[in-house]
């Protein structure tokens, strides 16, 4: 009977464990996106608001695995019942015979120890048929994720970059990486300027914005932004004044405004004027559900150009002033990418980086600064 009780419960015990599954899948998929995205959470300031994300996922699988503990709770506590009214029946039924004579005293004894090695056996293989059927172990998908060790947001001994981005300055600037060390080419960019950083695969063009933006520390020379040195300045004030615009833009799978607003409400009057500004707003007026509409990566919901309109929207909508664009228009064709970088262009508070390999000439043309690296 007791291995028979949690066949009786299969029902709840596979709806349960479909339920804990389902659950674990949306949580991995969740952390997946979000987590795949944390680069460019961080650079908006909306990672500490991350778990507000996560958290109803993860509440959902802890649920599930509390009404799968409730289903073990009654199987154990059927299977204790029966298990002890069952040996109290035998050894009543031993002792009846005993004093009929038909057994020995030794043997209502033996018979005691018999069936607490039977019933302890039994309850062991109950346990773990509950066990098999629940699948407790589901959780180890996820476990390299949850054991990733994230970038600390408080610094030490770091200086605030206090204003707006007003001169950047680089000097005898080097970074030596294993098998080879890059030199940069002094330059000095003021605020404002539109500055196009431009040379073949290779020369250090993402290790020079990497630098610039304090993502890489450990150069030699100079790089200064306010004559701060880069590598001194705390790292969350350089992202509440500079804006990475990445080579592959990470669209995370919820609505449209919900991209672009990361998590700040209080930027929701802005939307509609920046979608304007990244040349969006016809694209997204025009789906059914507006900036409503529920975006996804893996259907193609957006092309590779709109998905970086909406990273630059990002940094758009929380006014910063400073962009580093790496290769920020490759997947738009030339018409756009030349109408994204001539809004750009045409905003003067803004100070512009943008890497290019780029062909265009007359577009590279309209840049205030040109920086050849590897020449």
């Amino acid at each position: 009977m007791m291995i028979v009780i949690p066949m009786l419960f299969n029902k709840q015990l596979t709806a349960v464990t479909k339920r804990i599954s389902a659950s674990n899948q949306e949580l991995i998929a969740s952390l997946n996106d979000w987590l795949g995205g944390l680069f460019e959470l961080r650079w908006n300031g909306a990672a500490k608001k991350l778990w507000t994300r996560i958290s109803p996922k993860a509440k959902a699988l802890e649920d599930s695995y509390v009404k799968n503990e409730t289903v073990d709770s009654w199987i154990g506590f059927f299977g204790n019942i029966t298990g002890t009214i069952s040996q109290f029946a035998l050894i009543l039924l031993a002792s009846y015979l005993s004093t009929r004579g038909l057994v020995t005293t030794g043997v209502v004894v033996s018979v005691g120890d018999f069936i607490y090695l039977i019933f302890t056996g039994l309850v062991t293989m109950s346990n773990n048929i509950t066990s098999h059927i629940s699948g407790k172990a589901i959780s180890e998908k996820y476990q390299h994720l949850l054991q990733t060790k994230q970038p600390a947001d408080t610094e030490t001994n770091k200086q605030v970059l206090a204003g707006q981005p007003q001169l950047v300055k680089v000097a005898d600037l080097s970074y030596e990486y294993p098998n080879k060390t890059i030199k940069f080419p002094d330059f000095t960019i003021k605020e404002g300027s539109k500055v196009a950083i431009v040379g073949p695969s290779g020369v250090g063009k993402t290790t020079l914005m990497e630098i610039l933006s304090g993502e890489l520390t450990g150069y030699q020379g100079v790089a200064q932004i306010n004559d701060l040195d880069i590598k001194n300045i705390d790292q969350e004030s350089l992202r509440e004044k500079i804006g990475i615009i990445p080579q592959t833009s990470h669209v995370f799978k919820t609505t449209i405004a919900e991209n672009v607003l990361l998590f700040d409400e209080g930027l929701k009057t802005e939307l509609a004027p920046t979608l304007e500004k990244v040349n969006l707003a016809a694209t997204v007026q025009g789906m059914t559900d507006g900036v409503e509409t529920v975006v996804d990566p893996a259907n193609g919901t957006m092309s590779g150009g709109e998905m970086q309109r909406i990273s630059l929207a990002r940094a758009l909508i929380r006014g910063k002033e400073f962009l580093i664009m790496d290769e920020g228009t490759s997947a738009l064709d030339e018409a756009n990418a030349r109408d994204i970088v001539q809004r750009l262009l045409n905003q003067p508070e803004i100070t512009l980086l943008m890497v290019t390999h780029t062909s265009d000439h007359q577009l590279v043309a309209q840049f205030d600064q040109v920086i050849k690296l590897g020449a």
